[in-house]
């Protein structure tokens, strides 16, 4: 340890050295230094202390693991603000963003425009339908209204080979020229509230709309960018559960695809969908000449592919040691 007098032989060395070697000098008494205090500190930790740690530490480690997801579970649902509204639980979000070219001959991705269209589509005539959203819902909130067809929008063009393609795209047709019955039964009116969140009236989900100009180099005018967002409380299984919203939304928005049946005349399943308010609805599914499960509709069919999957797979009551691994079907 440095004592009182050589602390203060060191201040008077350090006055009598000369301005070039000053440099040397604190340097040389700055490790003398701290290699003092060092020494000292080790020599004030008992051994046990050392041997106590390295053993609890691993055990403090794992514990920490297993109870952080807890308290951070806590921290979320006690502090989380959502929509400036404290208190309230953290939500789980899917954005689908497209941008869209104001001029023709400009070729731009349209997946998302068509996946846009395929939520937009179930919510606004399936769900709202079934159970229409509260009257104060859209007094309160200003709305957007498009007249749209959503395999055929003028925005994208949709290429020949694509499965959505059906005849000209809409976009090619000059205002003053009629539309074919085709093309004026794919016509969907679309209503949304605009930025604002509104309930699809389906397993507590939620959906936001958004259009804003989009300045890109190069281009004089403006796009558009358009955002369509999904959310969901952050509960266990929230994203799976948007995941399948979302893939459900497509399967509805596929059945109604056009496609040959149009000409050769379309063959149609109803499924007795449930009853609301004196009304009975039917599930309504286009029939494809291709043969498979998909066209197929039998009151057992969830059930008969469940149990096809279990003995691929041998799980459930095939996973048994001993049960006969055999599957047979009387038709």
């Amino acid at each position: 340890m440095t004592s009182a007098g050589n602390a203060s032989d060191t201040v008077a060395a350090l006055f009598t050295a000369s301005f070039l070697h000053i440099p040397e000098f604190l340097g040389h008494h700055a490790v003398q230094y701290l290699s003092n205090q060092m020494d000292s500190f080790a020599q004030s930790i008992p051994v046990s202390f050392v041997y106590v740690l390295l053993i609890t530490a691993p055990l403090f480690i794992g514990l920490l693991r297993v109870v952080w997801p807890l308290l951070e579970s806590c921290i979320l649902s006690s502090s989380a603000s959502v929509g400036g509204i404290p208190g309230r639980l953290s939500y789980i979000q899917r954005n689908i963003i497209v941008q869209l070219s104001p001029l023709f001959f400009v070729d731009v991705p349209n997946y998302n425009v068509l996946l846009q269209n395929a939520v937009m589509v179930y919510v606004c005539h399936h769900l709202w339908r079934q159970t229409p959203l509260p009257s104060r819902l859209h007094c309160s909130r200003a709305q957007t209204v498009d007249l749209v067809d959503p395999y055929r929008t003028w925005q994208a063009n949709v290429k020949p080979h694509l499965p959505f393609y059906a005849g000209t795209p809409l976009r090619y047709h000059w205002s003053q020229e009629e539309f074919t019955k085709n093309e004026l039964d794919r016509l969907r009116l679309l209503k949304l509230p605009i930025n604002s969140w509104a309930p699809v009236m389906a397993e507590e989900l939620e959906i936001y709309f958004h259009e804003e100009p989009l300045t890109l180099a190069n281009y004089s005018s403006n796009w558009t960018r358009r955002t369509l967002s999904l959310r969901c409380p952050a509960t266990p299984g929230a994203a799976a559960r948007l995941d399948a919203f979302v893939q459900r939304a497509l399967e509805v928005f596929a059945e109604g695809a056009p496609g040959k049946e149009e000409d050769d005349g379309a063959r149609w399943f109803f499924a007795y969908g449930g009853e609301s308010d004196d009304k009975v609805y039917f599930n309504q599914y286009v029939l494809r000449s291709n043969k498979g499960f998909d066209t197929l509709f039998f009151p057992q069919r969830d059930a008969t592919l469940t149990l096809v999957d279990q003995f691929a797979q041998r799980r459930g009551r095939f996973a048994v040691e001993g049960f006969p691994q055999r599957l047979g079907f009387l038709v």
